[in-house]
């Protein structure tokens, strides 16, 4: 029973999810459908970090051992990158589609674009940095996708929910701009 609420709530709607199928509802909120792309990008990171746990001692032989680690590193990490394009892909086309009030996404406008969050962001690959330059061992790829994966997600879901401009002349440092050429006397000889 605790099951299907803890579900229901993460998934939207009154009939939950099917995880094997994947049924979501159309009419998720435009956070859900965030926190839905974090989780998913959450498994993708528990699946890198899989790479640091020991081998377990009874796969004596080295080819078996990897294919252990493969699986066990293959499995979340497909899942997770499912969740989170499914639900990226559903939060685009219901922007695209109006399906959501301005008022009911601005709370993940704001979120998105605190001054924490993007601080967070900039400090991540200067913490990778740090980490291969102080380490003896150049092992910090793991390290590197597991900072970089949710910047990404972060990055992605503000350029999906941010709304657009409308296009304003591009401008030269110097004042000038880009504005498209334009003339009365197209195709008369002078």
């Amino acid at each position: 029973m605790w099951l299907r609420r803890s579900t229901r709530f993460i998934w939207g709607g009154n009939d939950g999810a099917m995880i094997s199928g994947m049924k979501i509802p159309d009419q998720s909120s435009p956070t859900r459908l965030a926190c839905r792309a974090g989780i998913g990008s959450g498994m993708m990171i528990g699946s890198i970090l899989t790479v640091f746990l020991p081998t377990p001692q009874l796969l004596d032989h080295r080819v078996l051992k990897n294919l252990v680690r493969f699986i066990v590193y293959l499995i979340p990490f497909g899942f997770g990158l499912t969740i989170s394009l499914r639900a990226e892909k559903q939060l685009r086309q219901g922007i695209k589609n109006d399906l959501w009030p301005a008022e009911e996404l601005e709370p993940l406008r704001r979120w998105l674009a605190h001054p924490a969050l993007m601080a967070a962001l900039f400090i991540a690959p200067a913490v990778w940095l740090g980490y291969v330059i102080s380490s003896d061992n150049l092992r910090g790829s793991s390290l590197l996708w597991c900072l970089m994966i949710p910047m990404q997600l972060v990055l992605r879901l503000k350029t999906i929910v941010m709304p657009l401009r409308a296009n304003e002349g591009v401008m030269f440092p110097d004042g000038r701009d880009f504005k498209p050429i334009q003339s009365e006397h197209w195709g008369e000889s002078r």
